[in-house]
């Protein structure tokens, strides 16, 4: 299809080669596609402009081009590869070069050629030259032409440059260092063989530019700027290093003369202005350059072996320094008197063991880290190893070899073999140093390492360009990873093979390639969309690879691979595109026919042979048969390949004396020839040169075949039918079987001056060569005859006419490829030590044709499937194609011997002028059709043309395999160098697949699955088949042996009859026994001899014994021992049930001691939990504002109602005030700010995002793990180990349900066994009775498998039962000779041997009580169709009725008969009743059985999920695993952070605790200073004359020295002690005492004390004590004055101190929280990970909800697993939340009403409180007309005399208040007393009452028994009266009481009670809520005690509170 993206016109692709291949417009030189393409001959001057716009030489161009990229050929039928617009179009690999095989051309481009060769060289020299001269500078401008730097040996055989182009690379150089540069964000440069691969790495698109010249990259370079490229070739000529302008590609210089074979590395400075180069082998020259104007600048040998890297270093241009083989050397420029000097300082190793260096980085400080082989680091300092870095314990940094050291932003990277990538701190490293005498190992610790892979083996690790934390990492396995650092993780871009490509081939039906590496993996290609397929892995190396033909597998998928062990592979894959994934390997064949590595396979072309030949110097051959599979649809579908259909037969080996290298079979065994060379009469029949060829080859049976050996010789065998080879014993084959003959060619001697001179008379005769022409050419030769003959080590086309032949018959044959027809070609090596191919003919050895010619040997040659194209790969990398025709190689019309370069060439300069002039007429004809679309620039197309490619490495990248594709429009070549190429034929079109896609394509036969041999070490196939006859040997040797047996035994019969038929004599005839006896002394020799043997046994017997107890001891502890409980299978009695244990073993001693803390719930937490949950708990924020107010702030009025000590009602408001305006302060203070948050609105809000109720998806790119979701490798390690515990519980608690139901089987059998033998009994007696019994007794038994225990145990009956098993089979081995085995003795020993044999015979053979069989026995009884555990029991005695037992029945009386039958009926029930019950706990057995195996089926499910939670939680604690180093730097990080909070804070705190210290002291001050105010105002007394001045003396700042503070314990000095040193010390003391002056008001003034002695003087009449007294209060008054200046000092430090440390808190409260985004970011990153791993849930359909269409999707990774109950409760949280929502909604409602009505609250409390000022203001105006200072009239308005009666007062009132408290306990108590006494008094009453009654009852009664009796005494008695009369005053008493509480009660409410002292007001209150009291049987109020008061009492009490 064409390119979407430019438009293509009609004849694009061919418009570089028309007319004559005339190059392309300059507009093309812009671009790399200006390179493209290997053009043909190019005239000078053809390059669409002037030949030099500079220096006037040839090709060289004088300005810069354009950038804009040019056209490039292109075929409108191939897919484009991507262009990108930093290199513009692909190149087609072709090159410009005159390939090195290519035959002369005509002469006139021969000269044409020779024209250019001149030019260019003489371009080359002269600019060379040129730039020799120091006064040259070149131009910024400046740039070469390409086409200068090409080999000048053109010739006219070459394609057009627009046939091929290089369509993909699938290769990479995996074992290259530094083969990894960015050129922009998405571009990498990387080199494979000779191409430069242009690599996007978001497209995986490539761009290509091909090496200058033949050889290979050697390295590359970027400049820092990236705009230049560097190219280091390797050449065995001159090698150069190229400069390229990036992105247009442009020559810009050529550093010559820098090395030379190659370049190992290069490398710019940072500058760029300089380039420094190392050779290599054999000078290892160090170069430094100015590049820009191609100088060398110094130069010196770097080392005498390979120098692996340079650099310079990043601070000094000066400095520079290389590494090795062994070796690392720093450099520096050095000036000297001679000049600028290299000057190499070689790096010594000391005591280190010496070791290569593969890289190394330069520090900022001069140092140098450097790598080594065993995986340490070695810092450099002064060309000494200062020290060897390694890990902690001695631990190497990597594992194996460092391939990378980066230095990135003060960290180091490094990395290796190992597949990690560790990261070390370069302070640590820098700074690392060790004790002197000591070993020179630093131990440190990484601070993060990342593992890519436990298979990846990193060899280049480059950062990516705009990506901090992103790196480019080269395996040398095979991939290319994109590595993240911080996110941990590592993407695989490109996959590909390690090392070299040992084979490639295409599919022969379809679009799919196959490549086998030597590292043993098959990938499989689809080369049309340029994507690997598919791939897979085998145990060794891959050497050989060929699809089969299509008649062995019409879909063409099958392929034979060969491996370096030996082993050979059939191996079939699916078809592309099938299944839409990668393809599937299936493998149908496996043999090992060899025990060397395969060296190639030859398979026939109609797939019938194979064969495989080995470097062990054998060819095995394959014979291959295939069947037509069963028709389909009355149509016969092809074969498709499998084991079914298709049969390799293995025939044979054939052992040679060389390793075979190659194997090709005939296609059609000769006998094609007829239609290929048709017979003519006139044919030229010279048998002197054709030898025999015109006889026609025979039908032979077999295959012919050619194989070449290494020696160079050519073989020729015929490979035997399998029918023919007998391979029974052997596979091993006869030279003769095969017929081989060597085949070599025929050369006539010497003789070649006369033939050579015919030859050229014909060639003029027949007008091929002009006589001018050749004329010219003579005197060209004559001219320059000292012209060269070779160019590039390979000889011109000149040299090879002049030559001549230059073959010989032992020429060494290198190559072979059989076609029909008994033609075939043939690779060789001619005398001139160059290699050509030749086309030969079995039979006519002394004739050849000439095809091919180069300089290097050829490794491979196939033919395209058209047969169009040779194709041959060489030694040294090239590749070459070919245009080819059968019939340009027959020779039966060839009328020479061997063709010779010069015919050759004649023969191709006429095929090339017919050509041309079919292809003028053809446009003749296309001029006058004006219609026509026909391309009139289309090159001639001529058979025989051909393209050399060089892409691959001429140094290592040998052409392992060739390939072209079905339909020709592609071909492949693999090299030994990891390049793997595809190229486009544009003249071919591509098709679409022809392979088989029938539906009824025939399934393989899976069920035969192939096991594949994976052991190097397995038999061959020759091996195993020798062992078997080895075998079959001994079976030979046994034979013969038993033969010598069978011969023993006649005689010993023989003898035996002769002394039998000698007893049978007559006692006179008989001979004595002891005549017959053969050797007297050989029964006793024989015996002791025995003896002795059985010594020798019994002691080997012993020691077997003891040998064989230990292998099952130790099999017993390895794997009984650790079991917690065995297999035991239970089966069921009457049915197939059985259940099973769970064999589970014991936990192991670790994993309980780990489950021991779990269980008592002693888990830790995680490491990273939250610094906030740790520390939650007892800490509140200092900034906390309190949310109540106390009572005491919001009443203080209760502290101002009673001034203490002595304070006047002044002082009393002024402390009121004062108090108002604290507590407005704390409350201005206590205002939150608008940001401030409710801490409940806080807390809810984190409740209601922690209780959401919804589910967070951990796969979210918001996901935030929770700090109760965290986890780490021990926290996963506790889940699987209580996983483990729960598993294993509920396992061991099945099995304790299986071991009772055992021990139920157990009872059972035993209790029927029991019954069993009552039924026998019931069952006798029943015969007896005359009951016929036909039931038979089943007794069930307990299987071998219920008690596995008892397999050691071994009883007598087994070891009876075993002894009569092994007598059996002797007696069986014997025969029927048992008795006759004694030998020649005596008979009659036998005889008594044999009597207890007999006995015993007899013994057994009675009957016997029934018994237990043994276990193991108890499932004989399945064969017996009875139940499976169950035998039957021996039946009853023969129950039959004997005629006595009728007789006597007849004789028994009715009665007898009658209580028969009643104890028939009775045994009946009871048998009955027996059998009822046996059956019915059978059955119940079962049952519970049955359920108990429902109860392991699903307790198995549940398992089962255990066992992939195990699994899942095992993959996830390895996972963790590897981020456990970094999760212990965090926490460890984290703590140390808590740390340091906790210290600050800790000082924060006490700093905290001194200021308040220091207030308190502050306060004490003060108050102090209050005292000494108040003492000095109660000196000066009420209307002091002299206050004024007093004041003024006593608030005058006076000089005075400070008081030194005597330490505790010193005397006090007296009198007595020195003045003079007192007053020495006050001067000392004067000026510190200076700066300690406080500044007073401005009007008072500073005085000393002499000043004040004299003039502050006691006025006359006023007290002098007095006077004293304000002196000292003065003192007092300073001295506090003093402390507190002090004391605010230590408070401005303090406070100080205390911002430093907020400050500072705040700094660690940042690294704290920035920590912990580190954690959280961390766990991110740790979930991600895990959420990479599969979790199994197992789901019914009926649970897929997710459906497109009422369908299941293909793709279910959209989908989600949700459980039920959890959809359940988002439902219904989605109407909880609807209700949360109405119900926020109306709070919110209320609380807006709320702070409405606060608002208004607050308005009308504001217009009060204006109100009330009004008011004051308004009182004020009327009483004093103006407004009074409140505060100055209470400091102005002082009377003393008026406080101290005040406070007199309030003394008073208190002891008269406390009088009253007194006064009203004890009336409280006497009311009490009187309350007891009425209550008594009341009961008396009642009980007088009582006796009352009772008495006028009994007066009553006496009064109606006395009727006549006279009345003594007829009035009231006296007592009743008193009485009455008592009662009487009580009750006016209470009444008068009652009025007096009454008025009481009047006063008080006239009087408010809130006038009244405060202690009364309140004991009212208190007393007036007392409940009340029945005095007297009046309801009084208990708590009113004013009965205690007088008249005056209170309304004097009252008065005087109202007047204070």
């Amino acid at each position: 299809m064409a390119d979407s993206r430019r438009p293509h016109r009609e004849g694009d692709s061919r418009a570089a080669s028309s007319h004559g291949n005339r190059p392309p417009p300059i507009s093309r030189k812009s671009s790399l596609a200006g390179d493209a393409g290997m053009t043909s001959m190019l005239p000078p001057g053809s390059t669409g402009r002037r030949p030099s716009t500079m220096h006037g030489d040839a090709g060289v161009q004088g300005r810069r081009p354009s950038s804009q990229p040019g056209t490039l050929p292109h075929d409108s039928a191939t897919t484009n590869t991507k262009r990108t617009t930093a290199v513009g179009d692909p190149i087609p690999q072709t090159t410009s070069l005159p390939a090195p095989g290519d035959p002369i051309a005509s002469p006139n481009r021969s000269a044409v050629g020779t024209a250019i060769s001149n030019s260019r060289e003489h371009l080359i020299a002269k600019t060379s030259s040129k730039q020799s001269n120091m006064n040259l500078m070149l131009d910024d401008n400046f740039f070469y032409d390409k086409l200068a730097f090409k080999p000048s040996d053109v010739s006219a055989k070459q394609m057009d440059a627009a046939s091929l182009s290089l369509f993909y690379s699938f290769g990479f150089e995996s074992h290259r260092r530094n083969n990894l540069h960015y050129l922009n964000e998405h571009t990498v440069a990387t080199v494979v063989g000779n191409v430069l691969v242009f690599l996007n790495l978001r497209t995986l698109d490539q761009d290509y530019m091909p090496g200058l010249r033949d050889g290979a990259i050697g390295s590359i370079a970027v400049h820092p700027s990236h705009r230049y490229i560097a190219v280091a070739e390797i050449s065995y000529e001159s090698p150069n290093i190229y400069i390229f302008e990036y992105p247009s590609l442009q020559l810009y210089r050529v550093l010559r003369q820098g090395a030379e074979r190659g370049f190992s590395d290069i490398c710019f400075n940072n500058q760029g202005d300089k380039l420094a180069s190392v050779g290599m082998d054999p000078d290892y020259m160090l170069t430094l350059w100015d590049w820009k104007q191609e100088k060398i600048v110094l130069r010196s040998k770097a080392f005498s072996q390979d120098v692996y890297s340079v650099a310079f270093s990043p601070d000094t241009d000066g400095q520079l320094t290389t590494s090795g083989m062994g070796h690392i050397k720093f450099w520096r420029m050095a000036s000297t008197f001679t000049g600028l000097k290299l000057q190499g300082y070689i790096g010594k190793f000391g005591l280190t063991e010496l070791t290569d260096i593969a890289t190394f980085v330069q520090l900022p400080d001069g140092k140098v880290l450097s790598s080594t082989e065993t995986g340490n680091l070695l810092l450099w300092d002064g060309g000494m190893i200062k020290c060897e870095i390694a890990g902690k314990g001695k631990k190497p940094c990597h594992q194996g070899r460092v391939e990378v050291i980066l230095l990135v932003e003060g960290e180091i990277f490094t990395a290796g073999e190992d597949g990690y990538i560790r990261v070390w701190d370069f302070e640590t490293i820098d700074t690392a140093d060790v004790v002197t005498g000591q070993a020179r190992v630093f131990e440190m610790e990484p601070i993060d390492e990342i593992l890519i892979g436990k298979d990846v083996k990193i060899k280049t690790m480059i950062k990516s360009m705009g990506a901090t934390t992103e790196y480019l990492v080269q395996d040398q396995l095979g991939h290319l990873f994109k590595v993240d650092t911080q996110k941990r993780s590592a993407e695989k871009i490109v996959s590909f093979h390690s090392g070299g490509i040992a084979g490639v081939d295409t599919s022969p039906l379809g679009h799919s390639m196959v490549s086998l590496g030597m590292d043993g993996t098959l990938r499989t290609y689809d080369y049309i969309t340029k994507t690997l397929a598919g791939m897979t892995k085998y145990p060794s190396g891959g050497t050989a690879l060929v699809y089969l033909p299509e008649t062995l597998d019409a879909r063409g998928c099958t392929l034979a691979a060969g491996f370096s062990d030996g082993v050979l592979r059939i191996i079939s894959h699916t078809p592309l595109n099938v299944g839409g994934g990668n393809i599937a390997f299936d493998l149908q064949y496996v043999f090992k026919p060899h025990n060397g590595s395969i060296s190639s396979i030859g398979i026939s072309a109609d797939g019938t042979w194979l064969a495989s030949t080995s470097t062990d110097k054998t060819v095995f051959f394959f014979k291959i048969n295939s069947e037509m599979p069963p028709m389909v649809n009355e149509e016969q579908p092809p074969v498709i390949f499998s084991p079914k259909f298709v049969k390799l037969i293995p025939i044979g080996f054939l052992p040679v004396a060389a390793v075979p290298t190659k194997l090709s079979f005939s296609p059609d065994n000769h006998l094609n020839i007829d239609e290929i060379e048709p017979v003519e009469d006139d044919g030229f029949n010279d048998h002197e040169i054709k030898g025999d060829g015109d006889v026609r080859d025979e039908e032979i049976e077999g295959k012919r075949a050619f194989m070449i050996l290494e020696t160079g010789e050519l073989l020729s065998m015929i490979v035997p039918l399998p029918e023919s080879v007998d391979n029974s014993l052997t596979f091993e084959l006869k030279p003769e079987q095969l017929q081989i003959k060597r085949w070599t060619l025929s050369v006539p001697t010497a003789a070649p001056t006369p033939a050579a001179t015919a030859a050229a008379q014909e060639a003029r005769a027949s007008g091929g060569i002009d006589a001018d022409q050749d004329a010219s050419a003579e005197a060209k030769t004559v001219e320059s005859p000292e012209e060269p003959e070779s160019i590039s080590g390979r000889l011109t086309s000149a040299a090879r006419k002049k030559h001549g032949l230059v073959i010989e018959d032992e020429s060494p044959i290198t190559n072979v490829m059989y076609l029909e027809g008994g033609y075939f070609l043939i690779a060789l090596q001619n005398k001139d030590g160059e290699y050509e191919i030749r086309a030969c003919k079995y039979r006519t050895p002394k004739q050849s044709r000439l095809v091919l010619v180069y300089k290097a040997p050829f490794t491979d040659m196939r033919l395209s499937t058209s047969g169009k194209y040779l194709l041959a790969g060489a030694t040294d990398g090239m590749t070459c194609i070919r245009k080819f025709r059968l019939e340009d190689i027959l020779l039966y019309r060839w009328t020479g011997g061997h063709e010779v370069y010069a015919r050759y060439s004649q023969a191709f300069d006429e095929e090339e002028a017919s050509a041309a002039a079919r292809r003028a007429t053809e446009q003749a004809a296309i001029v006058e059709e004006p219609d026509s679309t026909d391309d009139l620039t289309r090159t001639v197309d001529v058979p025989g043309q051909y393209w050399f490619g060089h892409a691959h490495n001429s140094k290592n990248g040998r052409i392992t395999s060739v390939a072209a594709t079905f339909d020709d429009a592609f071909f492949a070549t693999a090299g030994a160098d990891g390049g793997l190429f595809v190229w486009r034929v544009s003249m071919e079109d591509i098709k679409s697949s022809e392979a088989y896609e029938g539906s009824e394509l025939l399934e393989i036969d899976q069920g035969n699955m192939i096991d594949d041999i994976v052991d190097s070490n397995a038999y061959s196939l020759q091996e195993a088949k020798v062992k078997s006859e080895k075998d079959k040997e001994i079976e030979d040797a046994e034979n013969k042996k038993q033969v010598t047996r069978d011969d023993i035994q006649e005689l010993r019969n023989e003898f035996l009859k002769l002394v039998a038929e000698n007893e049978k004599a007559p006692p006179e005839q008989q001979i004595a026994r002891t005549a017959l006896t053969i050797d007297p002394d050989l029964q006793a020799d024989i015996e002791r001899e025995s003896e002795e043997k059985i010594r020798l046994v019994r002691k080997e017997l012993e020691w077997i014994s003891e040998k064989e107890s230990i292998i099952p001891n130790k099999l017993r502890k390895t794997f009984l021992d650790v079991l917690q409980t065995e297999r035991i299978e239970i089966r069921a009695f009457k049915a197939n049930h059985i259940v099973a244990t769970f064999r589970t073993t014991k936990l192991e001693q670790s994993v309980e001691v780990a489950l021991q803390p779990l269980s008592s719930g002693d888990g830790r937490p995680s490491r990273t939990v939250g610094y906030a949950r740790e520390h939650s708990a007892g800490q509140a924020h200092r900034g906390d504002i309190p949310e109540t107010v106390s009572h005491e702030s919001m009443n203080p009025s209760k502290k101002a109602e009673k001034p203490t000590d002595a304070k006047s009602k002044l002082e009393a408001r002024k402390q009121l005030r004062a108090e108002r305006a604290s507590m407005w302060k704390e409350l201005m203070d206590a205002k939150p700010d608008e940001s401030y948050e409710d801490p409940r609105d806080v807390a809810a809000i984190r409740y209601a995002e922690q209780h959401m109720g919804d589910y967070k998806l951990k796969t979210g790119e918001k996901y935030i793990v929770p700090e109760s979701e965290r986890v780490d490798a021990d926290k996963k390690r506790r889940q699987i180990l209580l996983l483990k515990e729960s598993v294993f519980s509920l396992k061991e608690h099945f099995n304790q349900k299986v071991l009772n139901l055992r021990d139920r089987k157990k009872f059972l059998v035993e209790q029927v066994d029991i019954q069993n033998r009552q039924l026998e009994e019931i069952n006798t007696e029943l015969v007896t009775l005359g009951v016929p019994i036909e039931d038979k007794l089943w007794t069930p038994t307990m299987e071998a498998s219920a008690y596995p225990e008892n397999r050691y145990k071994v009883t007598a009956a087994d070891i009876a039962q075993f002894q009569k098993e092994d007598a059996q089979a002797v007696s069986a081995a014997r025969g029927n000779q048992d008795d006759l085995m004694g030998g020649f003795g005596s008979s009659a020993v036998q005889t008594k041997e044999a009597a207890p044999t007999g006995a015993a015979t007899i013994a057994k053979s009675r009957p016997t009580t029934q018994q237990h069989p043994p276990l193991s026995r108890g499932a004989s009884a399945i064969g017996m169709g009875l139940p499976p555990d169950s035998r039957p029991v021996s039946e009853a005695p023969a129950l039959t009725r004997t005629a006595s037992d009728a007789e006597t029945a007849q004789q028994k009386s009715p009665l007898e008969i009658r209580e028969q039958e009643i104890r028939q009926k009775e045994l009946v029930y009871k048998k009955k009743k027996i059998v009822s019950a046996i059956d019915q706990a059978i059955k119940s057995f079962d049952t519970s059985l049955d359920r108990l195996v429902k109860e392991k089926v699903v307790l198995e499910a549940d398992l089962k999920s255990a066992d992939m939670k195990l699994l899942l939680l095992y993959r996830e604690w390895v996972l963790l695993k590897e981020f456990e180093k970094h999760d212990r730097h965090l926490a460890d990080k984290l703590t140390q952070k808590r740390n340091e909070k906790d210290e600050i804070d800790g000082k924060i705190k006490e700093c905290q605790e001194k200021l308040n210290a220091k207030k308190s002291e502050i306060e004490q001050v003060i108050k102090k200073e209050k005292e000494v105010q108040e003492e000095f105002r109660k000196t000066l007394g009420e209307n002091n004359r002299y206050e004024e001045f007093l004041t003024r003396v006593f608030r005058k700042k006076i000089k005075r020295s400070k008081k030194k503070s005597k330490p505790e314990g010193t005397a006090s000095k007296g009198e007595g002690s020195n003045e003079d040193e007192d007053e020495v010390e006050e001067e000392e003391d004067m000026d510190e005492d200076e700066d300690d002056m406080d500044d007073y008001d401005d009007e008072e003034s500073v005085t000393s004390e002499n000043d004040l002695e004299g003039g502050e003087e006691c006025p006359p009449d006023y007290d002098k004590a007095s006077f004293a007294r304000v002196l000292e209060l003065r003192e007092e008054r300073l001295d506090q004055e003093d402390i507190l200046a002090e004391i605010q000092k230590a408070v401005e430090v303090l406070k100080k101190e205390n911002d430093a440390l907020i400050k500072k808190e705040k700094i660690i409260d940042m690294a704290l929280r920035t920590t912990e985004s580190e954690i959280q970011e961390f766990q991110t990153q740790k979930q991600q990970k895990l959420n990479e791993l599969d979790v199994v849930v197992p789901l019914r359909l009926h649970q897929m909800q997710y459906l497109e269409r009422n369908t299941l999707p293909t793709d279910l990774s959209p989908a989600l697993v949700f459980v039920n109950e959890g959809l359940s409760k988002l439902r219904n949280r989605i109407k909880e939340l609807q209700q949360e929502k109405a119900d926020i909604r109306k709070q919110h409602k209320e609380l807006r009403k709320m702070h409405v009505n606060l608002i208004k609250s607050r308005k009308e409390k504001q217009l009060k409180l204006q109100e009330l000022e009004a008011r004051a203001t308004d009182v004020q105006m009327l009483k004093f007309g103006h407004i009074i200072d409140l505060e100055k009239l209470e400091r102005m308005g002082v009377n003393k005399g008026a406080d101290e009666l005040r406070e007199k007062l309030a003394k008073e009132d208190a002891k008269r208040l406390k009088e009253v408290e007194e006064l009203e306990v004890q009336l409280n108590r006497l009311k009490e007393e009187i309350t007891d006494v009425t209550r008594e008094n009341t009961v008396r009453l009642e009980s007088l009452v009582d006796l009352t009654d009772a008495r006028q009852k009994l007066e009553e009664q006496l009064n109606t028994s006395q009727l006549s009796a006279t009345a003594e005494y007829s009035g009231p008695q006296r007592k009743d009266v008193q009485e009455r009369e008592k009662l009487v005053t009580l009750v006016h008493t209470q009444a008068q009481e009652i009025e007096d509480l009454k008025r009481e009660i009047e006063l008080l409410i006239r009087k408010p009670m809130r006038h009244l002292p405060p202690v009364l007001r309140s004991r009212l209150q208190t007393q007036s809520q007392g409940p009340p009291v029945q005095t007297g049987g009046m309801a009084t109020g208990e708590g009113i005690v004013f009965g205690a008061f007088d008249a005056q009492s209170v309304p004097n009490a009252a008065e005087a509170i109202s007047q204070e």
